[in-house]
């Protein structure tokens, strides 16, 4: 496991919102891996399928409304085909079979 440098710590504990911008910018530049999987799941992350990941900010962008992540008419969005939570790239296995 990752020891959390001092300077670190009050992140866990706090609303980052509270904090300078300096700190702010500080904590925030530190990729995922500085973390690890104990700090991210106290922040409030979980791991999960990337799909539901991406199906999950769909959600948020419409206003948590399926019927809007089905309409919605942002194609040039990098998430737009896989807002359904499905990879429309991906082969399934009735081709894989054939």
């Amino acid at each position: 496991m990752i020891k959390i440098p001092p300077k670190f710590e009050p992140f866990l504990a706090g609303k980052p919102e509270d904090y300078p911008r300096e700190l702010r910018e500080l904590l925030t530049s530190k990729p995922p891996e500085f973390w690890g999987e104990e700090v991210l799941n106290k922040m409030g992350h979980v791991k999960r399928p990337i799909l539901r990941a991406i199906r999950a900010k769909c959600l948020d962008c419409s206003s948590f409304s399926p019927k809007e992540v089905r309409l919605c008419q942002s194609f040039n969005c990098d998430l737009w085909p896989y807002r359904m939570g499905t990879d429309p790239f991906r082969k399934g296995r009735e081709a894989e079979d054939a």
